[in-house]
């Protein structure tokens, strides 16, 4: 479970961190008995299972979603080489920092990276305080590793880190890969690594199928059980199935040499008809909302089975307020969200303000200035703002700021 995380000098972000903890202080009364989650408990904190977040055209909704991806793309990618995204509207910093709080089996993790355009400045990795690793000034440091795994450590980082002298590649990348014994660095990265996030205009239905199939339950029962969700979402769907045979639509070549294929499964999906009888529809032919629907299903399915962090941009994008709120209920639901999932998002849709569904630490608004980039503002944060107010007629009637300044 993501607890914190801090940006800094990314896009239009200045310096800001996003907090996913539970800011309400007390539990409130019964929340054990309840059907749904209050918030998701560790030793170390609680955690939202949900954050939406609202805001203008232009206010940096998605750069702040876009920055875990970037964290992630580096740890994945293993190196910083082309990926320095400063704010170019307000010089204030010249390099870019991202520090992710989170929590594994009880344990709270801290990783740290500062980089900018050539180079990586600093590096750390904590578990509850205690420093696994390091990196300042070109020396590993830790108050884990003994003497000879340090001088390993060192020798790693000369052999594996630098470029040419120059320090772009991530220590907890090539330390992982190299050097064995190290199971809580593994534990951090592969939780890092496990993060994700996604565009709702950019999911392939096949991607959302063969993403859920990787679960060990196989990719028939994993398209039956994005059809039964797709049925409960009330689509109006009686059937699918679906041709496992891959359609190759076209392939274009990448500048750098690379071939993209574009591919699509062969999906039929049944309505009834006038007379009760089963008609078949391509998915191809289906509403914009119903197949994005369907890519998102198999997706939010794999996280909450697995119990992943899942950062999504304009979910609300094509989609019914209804469905909105029933893919919200998903991860607030304790007898669907047994492996303490999150997820965050970004909508304009705030309607799901309105049935009581987020708490105050659940709903974020964004607002961007010249002076302090785009800031970040939940509920919880307001001053007299409780769970018995109408969030949406508060921020409708603009006294929670964050909406567009329209003129004619």
């Amino acid at each position: 479970m993501i607890l914190g995380f801090f940006i800094k000098n990314y896009k239009s972000v200045l310096e800001e961190r996003i907090d996913f903890s539970f800011a309400e202080g007390k539990a409130p009364n019964g929340y054990k008995e309840t059907d749904y989650f209050t918030f998701l408990s560790s030793k170390k904190g609680r955690c939202v299972p949900a954050l939406a977040i609202f805001g203008a055209n232009g206010s940096g909704k998605s750069n702040l979603l876009e920055a875990i991806d970037a964290l992630s793309r580096i740890i994945r990618e293993g190196n910083v080489s082309g990926k320095y995204r400063p704010n170019k509207l307000n010089r204030k910093y010249n390099s870019t920092t991202f520090r992710l709080d989170f929590l594994v089996d009880d344990n709270l993790y801290v990783y740290s990276i500062e980089y900018d355009e050539s180079q990586i400045k600093e590096e750390y990795l904590k578990k509850n305080d205690k420093l696994l690793f390091e990196v300042n000034s070109g020396i590993v440091t830790s108050e884990i590793l003994k003497k000879e795994q340090l001088n390993n450590a060192n020798q790693l980082f000369k052999d594996s880190c630098l470029d040419q002298g120059v320090f772009t590649n991530p220590l907890i990348t090539m330390i992982r890969k190299w050097m064995s014994g190290l199971s809580d660095v593994t534990i951090a990265y592969n939780y890092l690594f496990s993060i994700m996030y996604m565009k709702s205009n950019n999911i392939p239905s096949f991607l959302s199928i063969d993403l859920l199939s990787v679960n060990k339950q196989g990719i028939n029962a994993s398209f039956k059980e994005i059809v039964s969700y797709l049925q409960k979402m009330d689509i109006n769907v009686t059937d699918a199935e679906m041709d496992f045979q891959r359609i190759l639509l076209n392939r274009t070549q990448r500048p750098d040499g690379g071939v993209v294929s574009k591919w699509e499964d062969k999906i039929t999906v049944y309505h009834p008809d006038t007379s009760g009888n089963k008609v078949g529809l391509k998915l191809v032919e289906e509403s914009q909302g119903t197949q994005l629907l369907f890519g998102i299903l198999g997706i939010i399915l794999l996280i909450l089975k697995e119990g992943r962090v899942l950062f999504l941009d304009e979910l609300d994008r094509s989609l019914h307020p209804f469905v909105l709120r029933a893919l919200t209920r998903l991860f607030k639901d304790k007898s669907i969200n047994t492996k303490k999932a999150q997820l965050i998002y970004s909508a304009h849709d705030t309607s799901v303000f309105e049935d009581e569904l987020l708490r105050i630490s659940e709903a974020a608004l964004v607002t961007n200035t010249l002076k302090e980039g785009t800031t970040i503002k939940r509920l919880s944060d307001y001053e007299g703002i409780s769970n018995a107010d109408n969030f949406r007629k508060l921020y409708i009637d603009g006294r929670l700021g964050a909406i567009p300044i329209t003129k004619n």
